[in-house]
């Protein structure tokens, strides 16, 4: 796995800048007014090795950490790996390095994902490992907002006598509440909150508080009964809420979606589109690379991240080659721009991405093998393991993931079944909800009758649309009495989920299940009604349109009115299925069958 991974994030980097106040940039040394350090110099040699070296082959930059605004920090990204020392305000090794910090939270807001080893000797005053691990603990803490435990309340302080017993504590050990807040380490707290446990009810046994707990069993007993009737419980709850007010402002200004962290032998963090290794000034620069790698492993990222990893690496690659083989097929490049310039300019928008669409398809075709070949070697390295299918999945998916078997199996299909919604009219497989009943419904007449400006006389466009019946209403059976079990609606949706008359769309963020007939077990029949929709089919920008019904059960006939509104969309080779199928049965031929 060490070599997929190199190959999806070490073999890319091309260009590589290093941030040290210390070192001599090309400016300074061309102006004169460098005043570098020979060792600073010589250090500095060490990386040009490192990049110069046929292992890499990498080109260098140097900035000596000196930032004048944002966009100052900002060209920063547009190198492959930063080696970034960790005190930039030059007060040599001491005091947090603030600058460093924003320069990291500043790369994790970026859409180009950015490799980074902080290459440190730590703080000044710490010495050996704690040096650096400290620089990586304020990382850790910088790359999040406060993680506070909720206040422990009145009522609690007061029936419980916690204020009152660490008084009486402290009576007999002088700043026993610093010494209790201090048992708790900054990193366990975070593993602590992160737990989400209320922190009344963590266990005593719990790693992170055994030192908080032996502080509580050898408290000073029998001289006050606040002190002898304390409770454990509600002792690690106050201590952690004071622990979180000391620790607040160690946290930073931002919030990233996917913050990870490793504090054992290999000190990375990953948070939004940065991903950063610390690493001590005792390891020599030559071994960056090596550590960097170390560490990525240690991540573990998932195949399918490697995967599109590898893909941004082929574009960046062999981008120009590609574009040109695509743009060789002259008559085909002509055919697409001709039905460009030739659509009205209210669907111009609509074709464009049609013809993106063309050209990522011929992308996707040009990379097959390559991207294939690494998917199916990362599957088989992770085989070759010999590890339960089971638990390789659990080193990618939470618990809470893998567990639901119903949500993996309605998502995956949605993918496979539906698209967002695209367009400006209505085509064959858009799902519409009406606005008054809640009831869905499938547009299922072809694509090439719900063009506008077919008609210049109509401002009225027909369309054939089929009820969509929600899957717990479509499955049950005689015998069920009241709400279906999960388990139960799964395994009858996995029963018929072939048949081709389920659908998966994705409605507001979750995955709805839908039949086409009301009864799958009966195999009713589809209900068809045909609308007339105004303004010749086209949406608001609400993705609102207005329908036409003739009711003819009513003396005199009636139009009926009714507002839809577009939620979702079949992908084209599903439409086409349904279309054709609710066809079929709409347009039966009469025969002189003799009953």
């Amino acid at each position: 796995m060490m070599d997929l991974i190199k190959e999806a994030y070490i073999n890319p980097i091309r260009s590589v800048m290093v941030v040290d106040d210390e070192y001599p940039t090309l400016s300074n040394l061309i102006t004169g007014v460098d005043g570098s350090k020979a060792e600073d110099k010589q250090r500095l040699q060490e990386v040009i090795g490192m990049c110069k070296d046929t292992n890499n082959n990498w080109m260098l930059d140097v900035h000596d950490g000196q930032f004048n605004g944002t966009g100052d920090v900002d060209n920063l990204h547009h190198s492959d790996l930063l080696i970034l020392d960790y005190h930039l305000e030059g007060n040599g090794d001491f005091g947090r390095g603030e600058t460093a910090l924003n320069v990291l939270s500043s790369l994790a807001n970026k859409d180009h994902f950015n490799l980074v080893v902080v290459h440190t000797k730590g703080y000044g005053d710490q010495g050996g490992d704690d040096g650096y691990r400290a620089v990586f603990k304020d990382i850790v803490f910088y790359l999040q907002k406060p993680r506070l435990f909720q206040e422990v309340p009145d009522k609690v302080l007061k029936k419980a006598k916690i204020e009152e017993a660490i008084d009486a504590w402290d009576a007999e050990q002088a700043g026993i509440l610093d010494t209790l807040i201090d048992s708790v380490t900054d990193m366990d707290y975070l593993n602590l909150y992160s737990s989400a446990i209320n922190p009344v009810k963590i266990g005593h046994d719990v790693r992170e508080l055994q030192e908080l707990k032996t502080l509580y069993d050898t408290r000073p007993i029998g001289e006050e009964d606040e002190l002898d009737n304390l409770e454990l419980k509600f002792l690690q709850w106050y201590v952690l809420q004071k622990k979180g007010i000391k620790l607040k402002q160690h946290f930073g200004p931002t919030e990233f979606y996917d913050l990870q962290w490793a504090d054992n032998d290999y000190m990375w963090v990953k948070a939004g589109n940065l991903f950063v290794c610390v690493v001590g000034k005792a390891v020599p620069t030559s071994e960056l690379p090596d550590k960097l790698l170390s560490a990525l492993k240690h991540w573990r990222p998932h195949p399918h991240r490697l995967l599109l990893a590898k893909l941004r690496h082929k574009l960046d690659e062999h981008g120009f080659t590609l574009a040109n083989s695509v743009l060789s097929k002259t008559h085909t490049q002509a055919g697409w721009l001709r039905e460009l310039l030739n659509v009205r300019g209210q669907d111009l928008e609509q074709q464009a991405w049609y013809t993106a669409q063309s050209h990522l398809e011929e992308m996707s075709w040009h990379y097959k093998d390559d991207l294939s070949q690494y998917l199916t070697r990362i599957v088989q390295s992770l085989m070759c393991e010999g590890k339960p299918i089971e638990e390789i999945e659990a080193r990618y998916a939470p618990a809470a993931v893998l567990i639901n078997n119903f949500e993996i199996f309605k998502s995956s299909n949605a993918f496979n079944n539906s698209l967002p919604v695209e367009g400006k009219h209505l085509t064959t497989g858009h799902v519409l909800k009406n606005n008054a009943t809640g009831d869905y419904f499938l547009v299922v007449t072809p694509a090439c009758d719900l063009v506008p400006g077919r008609n210049d006389k109509a401002t009225n466009i027909e369309a054939v649309v089929q009820r969509l019946y929600p899957i717990s209403a479509a499955v049950r059976q005689d015998s069920d009495e009241g709400t279906l079990e999960e388990s139960i609606l799964f395994e009858r949706c996995r029963e018929f989920v072939n048949n081709k008359q389920i659908l998966f769309i994705l409605i507001d963020g979750s995955v709805e299940i839908f039949s086409t007939i009301s009864k799958l077990y009966k195999n009713s029949n589809p209900s068809l009604t045909s609308l007339a929709f105004a303004n010749e089919g086209l949406w608001n920008d609400r993705f609102e349109l207005r329908s036409y019904n003739l009711n003819l059960s009513l003396t005199p006939p009636q139009v009926k009115v009714c507002d839809y509104k577009v939620v979702g969309q079949l992908r084209y080779e599903y439409a086409l299925h349904h279309s054709k199928v609710s066809g079929e049965y709409a347009s039966r031929i009469g025969l002189d069958y003799v009953k």
